[in-house]
């Protein structure tokens, strides 16, 4: 009789300490996935905004072009939500409509790191789509 208590005891214990360890490796998995999810999607954004640079610096060039035409040329608003900004983090154009009180995006930590000269990311909450977003500055290179 003693003997079957104690295995009840042990398998219990081992059960505990196996469901912990699969938890444990599901939520290690479920976090790396993620991670890489991100980062691929980063890297899908810089390579569409290299893709998109020589037409906007271009556009940028041209004094005849209206600077809230060349967004929406370039981009599919219910994809990518592109933002072309002055050195200063002015909004030149952009391909969805402004929020109120985002004239100027400079203090972002995406667009700091773009004007110092590098690629900038940031992923934080948007309370108009109630997700978190992706949000990626690439300085554009002047030829």
């Amino acid at each position: 009789m003693r003997l079957r208590g104690l295995f009840w005891w042990i398998f219990a214990a081992f059960s505990i300490l196996l469901l912990a360890g699969v938890g444990l490796l599901t939520w290690a998995a479920a976090t790396a996935i993620e991670r890489l999810a991100l980062e691929q999607s980063t890297a899908h954004l810089i390579a569409q905004a290299r893709l998109l640079e020589p037409g906007i610096l271009a556009a940028r060039r041209t004094p005849s072009a209206p600077g809230d035409a060349v967004c929406p040329r370039f981009s599919d608003p219910d994809q990518l939500r592109l933002t072309v900004l002055s050195p200063t983090g002015e909004v030149l154009c952009r391909t969805s409509i402004a929020p109120a009180g985002a004239a100027n995006l400079a203090a972002r930590p995406e667009i700091e790191a773009a004007m110092a000269g590098r690629t900038g990311t940031d992923l934080r909450y948007h309370n108009a789509v109630e997700a978190d977003l992706l949000y990626v500055a690439v300085p554009l290179m002047e030829a």
